[in-house]
């Protein structure tokens, strides 16, 4: 959750001096609520991203992320059937995602990681994964535990993400 806070949410900066989500990256849709015509936008922003030599990458949506206030709006848009008997244009398309994290009204696309790169995480040199160490005492009947993690996340790619941030 610490990644997906500082790295995604807090809209870093990244390496070309612009923020993550932005105009200069072209991964920023109208603020609308979410609802057909929204994630419609929000995919062709993703389809239109193009490489450093200004051709088009083809990503595929795979991750929507929400709120819990728009958690049931975006179920019904995911719902392979709508409450009518018809069928939703994004039926089981994305798989959803949601975190107390996200911004009342704020919605997210995040391209297949397979296919593109978007957060990369990396552990410490030769501590990959939790370190463990025990002690033995003797003025205690036991042993102390102490665990710990060297971990970092960094969005690298803004291509593979699209931001929505409400009505």
């Amino acid at each position: 959750e610490v990644a997906l806070k500082n790295q995604i949410l807090d809209n870093p900066t990244m390496g070309d001096g612009n923020a993550l989500f932005s105009g200069a990256h072209l991964n920023e849709a109208t603020g609308a609520a979410l609802d057909e015509a929204a994630l419609s936008d929000m995919k062709e922003i993703m389809r239109d991203q193009q490489d450093s030599q200004g051709r088009f990458i083809e990503l595929t949506p795979r991750y929507l992320l929400v709120g819990p206030d728009q958690e049931t709006t975006a179920r019904k848009l995911l719902a392979a059937q709508s409450n009518q008997g018809g069928f939703n244009v994004f039926g089981n398309e994305f798989q959803l995602l949601v975190s107390s994290l996200v911004a009342d009204g704020d919605s997210y696309l995040i391209a297949d990681p397979t296919q593109i790169e978007n957060v990369e995480y990396a552990y410490l040199e030769g501590a990959r994964g939790v370190q463990v160490e025990t002690e033995d005492t003797f003025d205690v009947l036991g042993i102390k535990i102490r665990a710990y993690l060297d971990f970092a996340a960094k969005a690298i790619n803004w291509r593979s993400m699209v931001r929505n941030d409400g009505a």
